[in-house]
């Protein structure tokens, strides 16, 4: 069943993440579906995507029916629990990654399961918070498994999410006025 489209757009405005020139969006839907098998409700924060036939434009549409509130307009309360969830996401899908990526693992080791394996670790990356939106009060991610270009590949891929701290202001030091000579 395929809900609200939430959001479309060019691949081409990103950087597709991916391992062995194959891009995690052209393999979403075997990703989400190995996600869907182990937990259905982590698949349900991955945006369907629906590409043309040459990839470059992409539909996202939520897996769930309901309202569709764009980060930008959740309340602080809503955006919490939301970054709680998708911390859980991550946490599943580093877990999930490590499963596939492990030698010691009862399942042959195999090149596509290596490959699937490390397609995982690239699953949670998205652009910025413009591309999240809370569907029933679930949030669900578009456009993952892709960066703005020029981004730190380093950075937390759920960091623009967090509130973020004021920076400290430190004060102009205050100098005493200078007496006229008399």
């Amino acid at each position: 069943m395929r809900g609200a489209l939430l959001r479309s757009g060019k691949s081409g405005d990103f950087t597709a993440l991916g391992e062995t020139g194959q891009p995690v969006y052209r393999a979403a839907l075997q990703l989400r579906e190995a996600i869907r098998r182990k937990n259905p409700e982590m698949a349900q924060h991955l945006a369907i995507p629906q590409s043309d036939e040459l990839g470059d434009n992409i539909d996202w549409y939520s897996e769930l029916p309901g309202d569709v509130i764009p980060w930008s307009s959740a309340t602080p309360d809503e955006r919490a629990h939301a970054v709680g969830e998708l911390e859980k996401l991550q946490a599943f899908l580093n877990q999930l990654s490590a499963t596939y990526l492990d030698p010691n693992s009862d399942t042959k080791p195999s090149v596509d399961r290596t490959v699937f394996g490390k397609l995982l670790g690239h699953v949670l990356p998205f652009p910025d918070e413009h591309y999240v939106y809370l569907v029933n009060g679930k949030p669900v991610l578009t456009f993952w498994g892709f960066r703005r270009p020029g981004a730190d590949h380093n950075m937390d891929p759920l960091h623009c999410l967090r509130p973020q701290a004021a920076p400290l202001v430190t004060p102009a030091p205050v100098v005493p006025p200078i007496a006229e000579p008399v």
